[in-house]
């Protein structure tokens, strides 16, 4: 017998001035409960016990931007131009080219069939001229069942760490300024940490 099923969802995301490299909407909770519920019969030592599975969700391999968290900081750039004089521009690439390509990789650890911690890690960014600390992703996820072809999803993470610092270029007279736009470093402002958190509530209403 075909099934029709219906998905609603309301998503809440909050983010620092920009959108996530990771792709969060591709992520479905139900289809992942499907997925253990589907490994659990398969595999008969877990079919009566608790079931421990650690399920991927996103992976970003990447050395042409810098990212905090699961925010793209900067791109990389190949030639830098004055912000006073456009006309005025260098190769200052190996100053953001990380030393090791970063890495990100998040995921959901089942520990039953309903409950899972969403975990991720950063690996960071490291450059001459800007460092990007490791950071982790900590979350919760929970289905609860109120009838048989009624399901909710409740679930929160947030990102932590991921400390930002850039330092500056020097010219022959030993004055500072931003690598970034050859501006003066007195007149450079940064963030050094971005806010990174993500809460979602989603309903399942299946019915034949």
């Amino acid at each position: 017998m075909s099934k029709l099923m219906f998905v609603l969802f309301l998503w809440v995301q909050t983010m620092s001035h920009a959108q996530s490299v990771l792709n969060l909407n591709s992520v479905n909770p139900f289809a992942l409960r499907e997925t253990v519920s589907a490994y659990s019969k398969t595999v008969s030592y877990f079919a009566n016990k608790p079931v421990e599975l650690f399920l991927p969700t996103s992976v970003y391999v990447n050395n042409s931007s810098a990212v905090s968290h699961d925010i793209s900081v900067l791109t990389v750039p190949v030639n830098l131009c004055s912000v006073y004089d456009r006309s005025i521009c260098y190769n200052l690439s190996n100053f953001y080219k990380s030393i090791n390509p970063q890495a990100i990789i998040s995921g959901y650890y089942f520990f039953n069939k309903n409950d899972a911690i969403i975990i991720g890690l950063n690996t960071g960014f490291n450059s001459p001229k800007l460092v990007i600390q490791p950071s982790i992703e900590l979350g919760y996820s929970t289905l609860v069942s109120l009838e048989k072809n009624v399901n909710f999803v409740f679930e929160g993470s947030k990102w932590l760490g991921g400390h930002i610092e850039h330092k500056p270029c020097a010219d022959t007279f030993d004055r500072e300024y931003y690598c970034g736009n050859l501006s003066a470093w007195s007149d450079f402002h940064y963030q050094s940490h971005v806010n990174s958190y993500t809460m979602r509530f989603l309903y399942q209403w299946k019915f034949r």
